[in-house]
């Protein structure tokens, strides 16, 4: 691996700015910790026109595949949640630490049931998800003496939402009113089918827009085996009924159905990406304990040289409860229990998941990436992964959950990627592990 790579030193370095873009849901781009690292069209001009011909009207600060438009952020929804929504993730955290008082417990035991607050925690969670994710990944807390916050720059790309127009919005399936069982179950095939062509075509839309601006591409969503179960079940449901009889049936065949699409959906991303070569893809690996290598995750269980997939470590640097985990799918850990990071109305918030350890390695990779076009090295994808993969605080209990066994460590990254200038990087890796054990 290590004389393959060593080609990738040499070379012209890539013009991009060190920049990620982030496909989540609206980001408050005018956070107070988000403003100074926002990215700026320089062609477009606020004139209803496409300035730059690619198609979007206005897209000065990245787009709204949902809305359609260069709105990123409805500023409307600031003051819609109570404080309870926010006093939640500040007890949750205590809860998942360790630290939560008898008082704290009660409360949080009660709320936590109360329907009304339950729905009013998941807009919340909608609301604020892309603005936490994005703080975490141009986050500035460890940086290399050579680079300065203006060197990490975020595009918003709103990915996630329920659109009513375009080509973002799911297709709708309609149960067959007459036919065969073998019809109806030809029906549900043709139908997920169709999802999987929706499905990686937003995902092509979406990465194509940002290819060429960015060098990271954030994903801190997925969809994993059991909710694709989930999808199939319902499909059985909506087109044969809800009798336990009529489900027991199926079961055989859901399955392979489950794993069809599952599988289908991993195989066209791949092709996907493997197109888009110079950019690396980090992934979140997902909050259900499953085991990647057998109950397959998309797109985290993509295995190819550009892409990282990121599972949550927790306080004792070992596997988060929650988190999914792959020996040959889990590219690497990063802290993902009661982070702090940004939500709207320049606030923070601790919240636990793969989410928010994913960003930690895209804003890793920022900084690496910029580390080399500094030192006129060549910016390549597989070298970054390559470099964040190879020093990490290597722990015997992640061993059997990951391919590098370990939790990202900044530090050794960096002093890996000086060291490059004049050793291999076989070489550099040793070294920085000598200078930072």
């Amino acid at each position: 691996m290590f004389k393959k790579l060593a080609l990738l030193l040499i070379g012209q370095s890539l013009t991009l700015a060190s920049t990620v873009a982030v496909l989540d849901n609206q980001v408050d781009i005018h956070h107070i910790k988000l403003r100074d690292h926002l990215w700026i069209n320089h062609v477009e001009k606020l004139n209803n026109q496409d300035d730059d011909n690619n198609g979007f009207i206005d897209d000065i600060h990245g787009w709204s595949f949902v809305k359609n438009s260069n709105q990123v952020f409805d500023y409307n929804d600031t003051t819609v949640f109570p404080s309870e929504v926010y006093l939640y993730y500040e007890v949750r955290a205590k809860k998942t630490l360790g630290t939560i008082t008898e008082a704290e417990l009660d409360w949080y035991n009660k709320i936590r049931k109360d329907p009304e607050f339950v729905e009013k925690r998941k807009a919340f969670s909608k609301y604020s998800h892309g603005s936490h994710v994005t703080c975490l990944a141009v986050n500035t807390k460890q940086m290399p003496e050579e680079l300065s916050k203006e060197d990490l720059t975020f595009i918003p790309i709103q990915y996630l939402g329920e659109p009513t127009e375009g080509a973002f919005v799911k297709p709708e399936f309609k149960a067959l009113e007459k036919g065969s069982q073998e019809q109806k179950i030809a029906h549900i095939e043709s139908y997920i089918n169709k999802y999987i062509i929706w499905m990686i075509g937003k995902f092509d839309v979406a990465s194509g827009y940002a290819k060429d601006k960015a060098q990271v591409i954030h994903a801190s969503w997925g969809q994993g085996y059991s909710t694709t179960q989930k999808i199939v079940d319902g499909l059985f449901e909506e087109q044969f009924g809800e009798s336990k009889k009529t489900q027991n049936q199926f079961e055989e065949i859901k399955k392979e159905i489950s794993d069809n699409f599952i599988r289908g959906l991993l195989k066209k991303a791949t092709t996907l990406i493997k197109e888009n070569k110079n950019n690396l893809f980090v992934f979140s690996a997902g909050n259900k304990k499953e085991d990647t290598d057998k109950e397959l995750h998309y797109p985290s269980s993509i295995q190819l040289p550009n892409v990282i997939s990121v599972a949550a470590s927790d306080q004792n640097n070992e596997k988060a409860y929650f988190s999914n985990f792959g020996k040959n799918t889990v590219s690497v850990f990063a802290p993902g229990v009661a982070v702090k990071s940004c939500v709207p109305g320049d606030r923070e918030l601790p919240i636990n998941g793969t989410s928010q350890a994913a960003p930690q390695v895209s804003a890793l990779a920022l900084k690496v990436f910029s580390l080399l076009e500094k030192y006129k090295l060549n910016q390549n994808p597989e070298l970054v992964k390559a470099i964040i993969l190879n020093t990490v605080d290597k722990n015997e209990a992640l061993k059997e959950f990951s391919v590098s066994s370990g939790i990202i460590n900044s530090q050794r990254a960096f002093i890996a990627t000086k060291y490059l200038t004049q050793l291999s990087l076989k070489d550099a890796i040793k070294q920085a592990y000598q200078d930072l054990p």
